[in-house]
């Protein structure tokens, strides 16, 4: 499928200047197979795959999906854990040029509608039941209601009345068709290969146009930054369908080495899979790192094998980040990207401490990034404004969806500009530092409070597990900032502690919270990687009325 917003200039230029080229992800896991067939690919907690036996997979699972009359880029939306089967699909949904989409675990009912009338899903794979909810009753629920969705494949279970079996489409090749019936239909580097699904952190979710050049480009810079290559064992902890999580196994596919797949996040079985797996690198949101950290059995686990740490998904205390590199004993670098714009920008592991603890890194290859105010005009240097990026590693846009394009972008073609809602500003070395969400700055009687600056500081207190920051509504300042907090097991923390704590860190007087609020834990997005502020917010104005405070 032709990427919505991607002209044919974008593709002259950004191949040209070498950023884009022809290879794709089908290619590179053909080469892996050729090379080291024997070497392991994939590993979850029921199956480990060699190359050769991914490319048997990928093989047989295209050849099924063209027999059961799926057409060129039609869609089929997976809804899987951390399976091996969710890289065979991706890889054979490319090679029979149909749209992969992943979509997250937590989504029920109403959002799984949503995205199966607004892909015009022909199939949907779904676990039978998982951790007690019934996927495939859902699935057949919702497919009376939608014309389109003619299969449901069901995985990791035995498939009932009218549904396919996931395992046997993977292991065995339908009869009357042969490999040659593939040819000329696999996906180029320039076109549509796949569906992102962002996680829906302000009401449903959104489907994202993902093309293969712009995403090899990001996994070469992920591998390089990463230092990942052919021997490397990367631990995968965080959804692998979404835009934080497939650039792991991706990466490592593309280098050749092996990806081992946790189903679902656990703190200490992901320390246990680390030490059994021998793992020389993972990606995690900082709440990730944080458990993992905190938790009471981390010194029992042999950690040696780690080379280095990616962090993404939210701003790291640099006080974590040096506490983590210690205890961990490798690297710690950030990543910043959004789902629905690309990779923005990358530290690498050659770079020195104070890049990797107070910064995201520097701007992507054939990557542009500008700085705006709120009338969108650039700011001074080293002034704070909000991140717009455009360029090779960025993806197409929205769906099908030439209006949601102009609304996100601005503008078709290369001229367009993604704004991303954060902001940032770039230090001396000309690296990115993010300040928080524009959404989220709090302006308290006309001064600018960030966020996350304050956030990092209260979570490097020994008690705190973690934070987050909020406005609330004052009649005479306007905003002033409460502060959330999540405890280690068995503290407590007064208001008095965390403002004599912050006073210790010499932060300026108007940025100290002015209400403190202990929960036991955070609203969080479907994927479970983002902290739903507005949903703070919104007990806290509740709590506020009831007080008689507002």
């Amino acid at each position: 499928m032709k990427p919505i917003r991607v002209t044919q200039e974008m593709i002259d230029e950004y191949t040209a200047r070498g950023y884009w080229t022809d290879e794709t992800l089908v290619g590179a896991c053909e080469r892996n197979a050729r090379l080291h067939p024997d070497r392991e690919a994939f590993v979850d907690h029921r199956r480990r795959l060699t190359w050769a036996q991914m490319e048997e997979e990928v093989n047989n699972l295209a050849l099924h999906l063209l027999h059961l009359g799926i057409r060129r880029d039609e869609v089929v939306v997976s809804q899987l854990p951390n399976w091996n089967e969710v890289m065979v699909l991706r890889l054979a949904c490319e090679k029979a040029g149909i749209l992969f989409a992943g979509a997250i675990l937590p989504f029920r009912h109403s959002e799984m509608e949503h995205l199966l009338r607004v892909t015009q899903a022909a199939a949907v794979v779904v676990p039978s039941k998982f951790r007690d909810f019934d996927y495939l009753g859902m699935a057949r629920e919702l497919q009376p209601g939608l014309p389109a969705l003619k299969h449901i494949i069901v995985g990791g279970g035995e498939a009932r009345n009218g549904t396919i079996p996931l395992f046997d489409m993977c292991t065995a090749p339908p009869p009357g068709r042969d490999r040659a019936s593939l040819n000329g239909l696999t996906y180029s580097a320039f076109e549509t290969s796949a569906v992102g699904i962002t996680s829906g952190t302000t009401g449903l979710p959104k489907c994202i146009e993902w093309s293969t050049a712009p995403i090899i480009l990001m996994l070469k810079t992920f591998a390089r930054t990463a230092g990942l290559g052919a021997n490397d064992v990367t631990l995968t902890i965080t959804p692998m369908v979404t835009g934080l999580g497939y650039p792991t196994p991706l990466s490592t596919a593309f280098v050749g080495g092996k990806s081992i797949l946790q189903e679902r996040f656990d703190a200490e079985a992901a320390l246990q899979l680390i030490e059994r797996e021998r793992a020389t690198f993972f990606l995690a949101v900082p709440s990730q790192l944080v458990m993992m950290l905190r938790h009471p059995n981390f010194s029992k686990y042999d950690l040696g094998s780690l080379k280095a740490i990616r962090v993404s998904g939210a701003p790291l205390p640099p006080d974590v980040a040096m506490e983590a590199e210690k205890r961990f004993g490798c690297v710690l670098v950030n990543l910043y990207g959004a789902a629905d714009g690309g990779g923005f920008t990358m530290v690498s592991t050659e770079d020195p401490p104070q890049a990797r603890y107070y910064t995201t890194g520097k701007r992507g290859p054939g990557l542009d990034i500008k700085l705006v105010d709120e009338n969108d005009q650039p700011v001074p240097d080293c002034e704070v404004g909000e991140v717009c990026a455009r360029g090779a590693v960025c993806y197409p846009g929205p769906f099908k969806d030439p209006e949601g394009v102009i609304k996100t972008w601005g503008a078709m073609g290369k001229e367009g500009w993604f704004h991303t809602g954060d902001l940032g500003f770039w230090d001396e070395d000309g690296n990115l530092v993010l300040a928080g969400r524009r959404k989220d700055m709090i302006i308290r009687g006309g001064q600018n409070i960030y966020p996350a600056e304050v956030e990092n500081l209260i979570m490097t207190h020994p008690k705190v597990l973690t934070a987050a920051v909020v406005g609330m509504p004052d009649p005479i300042m306007g905003e002033k900032a409460c502060a959330f907090v999540v405890l280690r097991d068995g503290h407590g923390f007064t208001f008095d502690e965390m403002v004599s704590f912050l006073k210790g860190k010499n932060i300026a007087p108007f940025k100290l919270p002015e209400r403190l609020e202990v929960v036991e834990k955070f609203p969080m997005s479907g994927d479970g990687l983002k902290v739903l502020k507005r949903e703070l917010a919104k007990g806290l104005v509740e709590n506020l009325k009831a007080e008689g405070k507002l």
